[in-house]
């Protein structure tokens, strides 16, 4: 899939969280929980993640 970040943003729930690749197209995404406050949080809570889009690697869509 093709495609560049709308945004610099990941959004969705830990567990969950996609990549708005466009108006109509989203991908999941995985996020590496490395970091204490991100462990902390519940599945399904709300995530706003900062993102470097030079920085995504696309493994699977």
């Amino acid at each position: 899939m093709n495609g560049t970040l709308a945004s610099r943003q990941i959004v969705g729930s830990v567990g969950h969280p996609k990549v708005r690749l466009d108006e109509h197209r989203e991908v999941a995404v995985e996020v590496q929980a490395d970091r204490e406050d991100v462990r902390a949080l519940s599945p399904g809570a709300p995530v706003t993640l900062g993102v470097d889009p030079a920085s995504v690697i696309l493994i699977h869509a």
